[in-house]
């Protein structure tokens, strides 16, 4: 939750923006992977890319209902999310999703 917050968005907040919140989590998380990833490709290869297995949990959301400390809320994938984040983190790499959205390649050649 981020402060100040008004007494609508305190009344809204199940509604609208814990699912915002858990989504901005979840990418921070997956970022930190891929970052962690790349980071030990290029201290122990000489390889210019990186590929990122995308899952059904980045892709679809969970199946069913996670706990958030604000309410039982339904996730969805958060790809659109990620790849916003991706972009932001390597903004002069190549940034492409293959055509079955398997995977996430960065390429820095």
């Amino acid at each position: 939750m981020e402060f100040p917050i008004s007494r609508v968005r305190l009344q809204k907040y199940r509604v609208n923006e814990a699912k915002t919140v858990e989504i901005k989590k979840r990418v921070k998380k997956e970022l930190e992977t891929i970052c962690k990833g790349i980071e030990e490709k290029v201290s122990t290869t000489d390889g210019r890319d990186y590929a990122y297995a995308i899952t059904e949990y980045v892709k679809f959301g969970d199946s069913g209902l996670f706990y958030s400390p604000a309410n039982l809320v339904r996730t969805d994938g958060f790809l659109k999310e990620l790849l916003e984040a991706i972009k932001e983190t390597f903004p002069d790499c190549t940034i492409k999703v293959n055509a079955q959205e398997s995977y996430i390649f960065i390429d820095w050649s």
